[in-house]
């Protein structure tokens, strides 16, 4: 593994045979976790972001990424778990668009029953717990004023158009349609496991 990254011990199960976990200094600004073997073979990595966010430290997840060789693995989950194992108060960063995140986040309830996942506004400090939230206060679109000013159907159409060329998935056309009425810049908004 790289120089600056250090082994550590870690009681995570591991989803692959041989597996350790690394990290650079857990006291930096920013910290890499990798779950790799000794032939310096990365199966993961994570970069977190200390930030003070409504006078609370958290680790703001930036990038998570997984070796295609090893996708569906548990690789994204062991790194999660080793961050909650650090007694890192994790938050999602100002990207809600992600669905892939979405899907990650919905099962953070069952992954981590121990934990309360909480859905928080930045601006006003107002925080609820994460289960039974309406998705769209959560999750939304980039901002985008010449789709904020189209009529209802235009926006259909547009994102119609957008699922025929490739640039959004199924589930984001579904997401995007079923809430239209609701779709927003969620950039204000964090969730987070505690």
């Amino acid at each position: 593994m790289h120089n600056n990254f250090y082994m550590s011990v870690s009681t995570v199960n591991n989803p692959i045979k041989g597996a350790s976990f690394y990290n650079t200094n857990l006291n930096a600004e920013s910290i890499y976790l990798k779950i790799g073997n000794e032939a310096r073979e990365v199966f993961g990595a994570m970069t977190l972001e200390k930030k003070i966010i409504n006078n609370t430290i958290y680790y703001i997840i930036k990038m998570v990424v997984t070796n295609s060789k090893y996708l569906k693995q548990g690789v994204v989950k062991a790194l999660y778990e080793r961050a909650i194992e650090l007694d890192f108060k994790l938050a999602s960063d100002e990207s809600q668009t992600t669905f892939g995140s979405k899907d990650l986040w919905q099962k953070f309830q069952v992954y981590f029953p121990q934990k309360t996942i909480f859905i928080f506004n930045i601006t006003n400090t107002y925080k609820r717990k994460f289960a039974n939230q309406n998705e769209y206060a959560i999750w939304g679109k980039e901002e985008d004023e010449d789709f904020d000013i189209l009529e209802e159907e235009d926006k259909i159409y547009l994102i119609e158009e957008l699922y025929d060329s490739n640039v959004i998935s199924i589930e984001q056309k579904k997401f995007f349609i079923k809430n239209i009425a609701h779709l927003e810049d969620k950039r204000n908004i964090r969730l987070s496991i505690e």
